[in-house]
């Protein structure tokens, strides 16, 4: 990840306190590596140690206690792939709080997207040969993919909030934050009713939901640039218009963590100037989505002792530490 300023001034820019001790950037950036290490080889070895002894034919015999004489016989190597896959639920949102430090210290944004998706690039065949065991597929893309779609979300956030938007541009950027909200619940409903409710929605009720998103949208809108300048209300109607479409791409991209990610950096992002606020909005937003993730709060400690720091230059030890893990 890019480098956090070790000044006083860019510091006092990014609205974090100066501290004298405490770690630095680059220490977090080990503590993630070390702990998506430890993620990454319960996936690739563990996970593949148990199909050998029979995981998948397990799950689909019907026979009354075959799980559990299965479950006895493989305990030792589930107790350690679960606590290592636990352990490395701490590293994503560090990750993603080093994008949002990183992408605000930059000097150049386009060279740090240029870096995200060269990586992206170059690390879906070791990821796909570690985590699918085949050299190159495209249900489930890597993580840089899912970094990169987050830094472009947050690049939009800065442009539509540092500048006056454009009168044709004012419209689309409302009708967007209004509708792709209302169209993204709907679909996700669509897809994913059965697996959450045990049941499909009907068309007509999808339809519904839609309409209700809408008005719930648009009145959230109205209440939050009441007494406020129109201009606020674009502003936030097009930030949520990014985010959402982003979502969208996410999905169709079936990143690693796909639309998680892009509302997660958004939060993150939100309280970026409040390190620990950050950090355990991120941490809500994964648990809610994937209950498995709630050993991440874990990482609020390393954040809370985070001295906004650089520390040591080991910027492109991350791009090329993940490819090369990955295929080793």
């Amino acid at each position: 990840m890019e480098g956090v300023s070790q000044t006083t001034r860019e510091n006092q820019t990014a609205g974090l306190p100066e501290k004298k001790w405490g770690i630095s950037g680059s220490t977090l950036k080990l503590i993630a590596l070390t702990v998506m290490l430890l993620d990454h080889t319960a996936v690739a070895v563990l996970g593949r140690l148990l199909i050998r002894n029979g995981y998948l034919r397990i799950m689909l015999n019907t026979t009354p206690g075959a799980y559990e004489v299965w479950q006895a016989e493989n305990m030792s190597i589930l107790v350690l792939y679960w606590g290592m896959r636990l352990i490395g639920r701490l590293g994503f949102p560090i990750f993603c709080f080093l994008l949002i430090e990183g992408i605000r210290h930059t000097r150049s944004k386009m060279k740090y997207a240029l870096r995200l998706g060269c990586f992206a690039l170059i690390s879906e065949i070791p990821f796909d040969l570690a985590i699918r065991g085949e050299i190159l597929e495209f249900g489930y893309q890597n993580v840089f993919f899912t970094l990169f779609l987050g830094m472009a979300a947050l690049c939009a956030y800065d442009f539509f909030g540092s500048r006056v938007i454009p009168a044709k541009l004012q419209s689309v950027c409302l009708f967007g934050g209004i509708f792709l909200p209302g169209m993204y619940v709907t679909l996700f409903l669509h897809r994913n009713s059965h697996r959450l409710f045990g049941w499909y929605i009907q068309p007509r009720t999808l339809l519904t939901v839609l309409v209700v998103v809408f008005v719930i949208v648009a009145l959230l809108l109205w209440l939050y640039a009441y007494k406020r300048e129109p201009e606020r209300i674009r502003t936030l109607a097009a930030d949520l218009a990014v985010m959402t479409g982003m979502m969208f791409i996410a999905d169709f991209l079936k990143t690693d963590y796909a639309y998680l990610v892009i509302v997660t950096i958004t939060l993150m992002y939100y309280f970026r100037k409040k390190p620990v606020k950050s950090m355990l909005a991120g941490n809500i937003v994964l648990t809610v989505g994937e209950i498995s993730e709630f050993t991440s709060f874990a990482a609020l400690l390393p954040i809370a002792l985070y001295n906004g720091k650089r520390g040591m230059k080991i910027k492109y030890l991350f791009y090329v530490f993940y490819p090369a893990h990955l295929l080793i």
